[in-house]
C-alpha cells in the first residue's frame, strides 16, 4: 500500500509532457484567436461561449479547462495589449526624447503584428467592461505618460501638451494602422503619419 501512495504521489508529481504541453498551448492560443475575431466581428455582447466553442471545434468542456466564462476569454485576449505595452513604454525611459518617441509609435506596430484583433479589441471595450482591465489598464496609460511628460521639457510634442498627445494616439494609433492594414508599405506610412500628427516639425 506504501508503495501505491508513493506511486500515486510520484505521478500527480510528474510534468506535463513536452507534446501535452504544446498541444494544450495550441488549443489555448486558438481559442484566444477565435475569441478575439469573433468579438471584434459581432462584439462581446453578441457572443456566447457556445459560439466560440463552435468555431474554435472544441469541446465545452475543453473551453473551460482553460477559462471560466466569455468575460474570462476576453480577460485574456486584451490584458496582454496593456501589459505588453505598459513594460514596452517602462524601457523606454532614459532614452533620447526622439527615441522615447518612435518607441512609442513602434510600440503599436508590434502590438498590431502580434495581437491585431486583441488591440483592435482594446480599443472598443464597452464602459461595462472596462473594470475587467482597470489595473492593466492604468498601468498602461501611467506608463504612457510618463514617456510623454519625460519627452515634454525637449519641445518634440507639436501641440506642446502631454494629455492631448495621449489622446490623440489613443483614438488614432490603431485607425491610422487600420486605414493602412493591407498596404505593403504599412510600417512607413504608418509612422510618418503618427509622426506628423504628434512631433514639432
Amino acid at each position: 500500500m506504501g508503495l501505491a501512495l508513493r506511486s500515486d504521489a510520484a505521478s500527480m508529481a510528474q510534468p506535463i509532457r513536452p507534446r501535452v504541453a504544446l498541444r494544450r498551448a495550441r488549443v489555448r492560443d486558438s481559442l484566444l484567436g477565435v475569441g478575439a475575431r469573433l468579438f471584434v466581428a459581432e462584439g462581446v455582447e453578441n457572443v456566447s461561449v457556445e459560439d466560440v466553442i463552435a468555431a474554435a471545434d472544441i469541446a465545452r468542456s475543453t473551453f473551460y479547462t482553460f477559462f471560466t466564462s466569455k468575460r474570462d476569454l476576453l480577460v485574456h485576449i486584451v490584458e496582454p495589449v496593456f501589459t505588453t505595452g505598459t513594460a514596452t513604454f517602462t524601457a523606454l525611459n532614459g532614452l533620447p526624447p526622439k527615441a522615447m518617441m518612435a518607441g512609442v509609435i513602434d510600440t503599436y506596430l508590434t502590438l498590431w503584428e502580434r495581437h491585431g484583433d486583441a488591440l483592435l479589441l482594446a480599443t472598443r471595450i464597452s464602459k461595462a467592461d472596462l473594470h475587467l482591465f482597470e489595473k492593466a489598464h492604468r498601468a498602461y496609460v501611467e506608463s504612457l505618460n510618463n514617456v510623454l511628460n519625460a519627452v515634454k521639457p525637449s519641445g518634440l510634442l507639436r501641440n506642446g501638451s502631454v494629455d492631448y498627445t495621449r489622446k490623440l494616439i489613443a483614438k488614432s494609433a490603431v485607425e491610422i494602422l487600420l486605414v493602412y492594414r493591407n498596404d505593403p508599405d504599412l510600417r512607413r506610412l504608418y509612422r510618418s503619419t503618427m509622426e506628423g500628427m504628434l512631433l514639432a516639425g
